[in-house]
Parts: structure tokens; sequence; C-alpha cells
């Protein structure tokens, strides 16, 4: 079993680095300029991927990102395909991962009760 785990996490980790270096180098799309990619979960038998991605501009709609890489997903694979050394390029489906915004919310929650909590004293 152990076995298994870890080659999921390195076909995982591959998959990671050259989804990034796509978007880095190969994607002119304004909207995926800052987008991150903080996830992948891959089933066992490899063929299927789910990339959760962030987004660090506040302009672009966070919801529209996943649905613009999902509409390019043929060419994230054919890409992926051409630069790892894979037995089967998985199928991709990108979802938008929203924890970094509820970590920041719940900063600026803890933030401002403890201001209220220095006002009262």
């Amino acid at each position: 079993m152990p076995r298994e785990v870890d080659r999921t996490r390195r076909v995982g980790e591959v998959i990671r680095r050259e989804l990034a270096t796509i978007l880095a180098s190969d994607v002119s799309d304004p909207r995926l300029t800052h987008v991150s990619i903080t996830g992948i979960k891959i089933t066992k038998d490899l063929k299927n991927a789910t990339i959760y991605v962030s987004e660090l501009d506040h302009d672009v709609e966070k919801e529209s990102i996943a649905g613009v890489l999902n509409r390019a997903g043929g060419f994230f694979r054919h890409q992926l395909g051409q630069r790892a050394a894979l037995r089967y390029t998985p199928a991709l489906k990108f979802c938008y991962d929203n924890t970094i915004e509820k970590g920041v919310h719940m900063s600026n929650l803890i933030d401002q009760a403890r201001s209220r909590d220095g006002d009262q004293t």
C-alpha cells in the first residue's frame, strides 16, 4: 500500500511541476497570469487528476478561472503528454481552491475580535 501512495505522490508532483511551467510559459490568456496550483489529487489508477488552483489577482472572477482551465483542458493534457514521461496522461479536471481566501477572511475576523477586546479594556 505505501508503494502505491508514493507512486501517486511522485506522479502528482511531476504533473504539478509541468503544469506550472505550462501556465507560466505557454499560456497567453491574461485571465490566467496569476493562477497558482495549490494541490493535486490523483486516482489510484493514475488516469484522472483533479488540479486545485487559486488566483492571486483580485480583478478576475474566481469561479470563472476553473471554467477557463477546464475548457483548455485538452491543450494542457496534450502539453503534459509531450513534456512528462508518464505511461498514461491523466484526464485533467480543474477546481478552484478558495482556502486562501477563507484563511484571509478568518484572519481578518480574528483581528477584528482582538481589536474589539482591546477597546473594551
